[in-house]
């Protein structure tokens, strides 16, 4: 539905695209009614489900990954079926459907900041060979001798994204694990991370490299894989710097500035590659948590230009993030992009507001004379860009109508339907120095310009509600 109009056969049949909010609902309906009874297809009408886009619930999504992954291992899925008596189609569609749910459990949690449901400890099903994943492929002759057919090169990225996908379940207990080791144990394990990331990055095929010159970016997944492994690298550095504040060495200046190096280039690297992304990229296949991968950077490479060192260098970092919101909102503008909303929800009026000189000058100084710009980690590590933001709250010029809805959205638990409704826009356009002033005086530390940040109103902003359809 999202590439309606990217196909012309579909363009020519139908040119207004149907419903999308109407499709929706009958998709999860259908999905609900197959769980009443489920089976191995459920499973995989789940996956289907959780891989498409544009994504517009994250709880709906957190409880279909959870239903997906007990139904999984009610079925065996986690034990590895090679030595099973069974044929070896059934054996590979095994494979390749556990890889499927564990990739969505790992990425979702990553992306949305809520601990993983499987644990490495607890399955042995072995990363897929390229047979397994194109066993009963229809290929012709002429395919089946060559490396550059689709489905071979298909094969390769989703091979290459499951040994991704480890690395980073070796990350998340690092993340989440409550019961942490002592931190120079922790750095250690990230240092071994960072290693075998490295030892990914060689071994990926030509094709898949964008270091090699035989890289194919229109190789399906080449985009969204590169991505990813971008955000685990941003991940890693994010880690890196919340485990060395709870060090006696992170109080030496040196040391503070080459974690803030690091957190600048892995940052910058997500932004470079936004960039680059033209019309024909925008309709590749991405993975939906990519979409948080750009509000991760964004919210990131702003913080380190409030903690800079140098005033130099906190004008550079929030150039980089006017670059990469600019260049998202021309995406969505002009091809909508519907990967593009969380971070432009999140980010945007904030890195306009710090685009100026003036009134980044004075966020520093308020930064600095908190006495908050060394001890303070950067941001905490999940990518949704919600579960960093709980500190300050930020005057906003709403009417009388809406603040009121928000108080009383605030006194009721959050559920799918408010995530979808709540007015989450950040307003810092007209706000007047005293208000501000005033703001800091009755908060503890830094003014944090993310405070008041949450989860964004997706429908609004995929333009969702342009279509209307019948509801179920």
């Amino acid at each position: 539905m999202i590439s309606w109009q990217a196909s012309q056969r579909l363009a020519k049949a139908r040119p207004d695209r149907p419903d999308v909010r109407y499709i929706w609902n009958q998709t999860v309906e259908a999905l609900n009614e197959e769980f009443l009874a489920p089976g191995f297809s459920t499973v995989l009408s789940c996956i289907l489900d959780l891989t498409g886009r544009p994504t517009t619930s994250m709880t709906y999504n957190a409880i279909n990954i959870g239903r997906a992954v007990a139904l999984s291992q009610s079925l065996g899925l986690n034990r590895d079926p090679r030595g099973w008596s069974l044929d070896q189609r059934q054996k590979a569609l095994r494979i390749r459907t556990w890889w499927g749910v564990l990739i969505h459990d790992w990425w979702a949690s990553l992306a949305h900041g809520t601990p993983p449901h499987i644990h490495s400890q607890q399955f042995d099903v072995e990363v897929p060979d390229l047979n397994s994943l194109l066993i009963g492929s229809a290929m012709t002759g002429d395919d089946a001798g060559r490396t550059s057919s689709p489905r071979i090169m298909g094969a390769q990225s989703f091979r290459a994204l499951c040994q991704l996908t480890e690395i980073l379940g070796d990350i998340l207990p690092l993340i989440y694990d409550t019961r942490r080791g002592k931190p120079d144990v922790q750095l250690r394990s990230l240092k071994r991370i960072e290693a075998a990331l490295d030892d990914w990055e060689e071994n990926l095929p030509q094709s898949l490299n964008p270091r090699a010159p035989d890289f194919q970016r229109d190789q399906p997944g080449a985009l969204s894989l590169q991505l990813s492994f971008l955000a685990v690298k941003l991940c890693i550095c994010r880690v890196s710097l919340l485990e060395s504040v709870k060090t006696d060495d992170y109080n030496n200046p040196e040391t503070w500035q080459y974690l803030h190096l690091q957190c600048r280039r892995a940052a910058k690297a997500v932004i470079d590659f936004t960039l680059s992304l033209r019309g024909r990229d925008l309709h590749a296949f991405w993975m939906p948590y990519t979409a948080y991968h750009f509000a991760s950077a964004a919210i990131l490479i702003l913080r380190c230009g409030l903690e800079a060192a140098n005033d130099e260098t906190a004008r550079d970092c929030i150039s980089s993030a006017r670059a990469l919101v600019e260049h998202l909102r021309k995406a969505k503008d002009e091809a909508k992009w519907d990967l593009a909303d969380i971070c432009l929800s999140q980010c945007e009026p904030v890195v306009h507001q710090l685009s100026d000189d003036t009134y980044l000058r004075e966020q520093r100084r308020r930064n600095r004379g908190s006495g908050a710009a060394m001890p303070r980690p950067i941001a905490a590590p999940p990518d949704r860009a919600a579960s960093y933001m709980h500190m300050h709250q930020i005057e906003r010029q709403t009417s009388a109508d809406t603040s009121s809805a928000a108080a009383a959205a605030a006194t009721r638990p959050l559920t799918d339907t408010s995530m979808l409704t709540a007015d989450t826009t950040l307003h810092l356009g007209n706000s007047n120095a005293a208000v501000q002033e005033a703001e800091a005086a009755r908060t503890e530390g830094p003014w944090d310009p993310f405070a008041h940040l949450s989860i964004p109103d997706l429908w609004e902003a995929s333009g969702l509600n342009d279509y209307s359809g019948l509801m179920t």
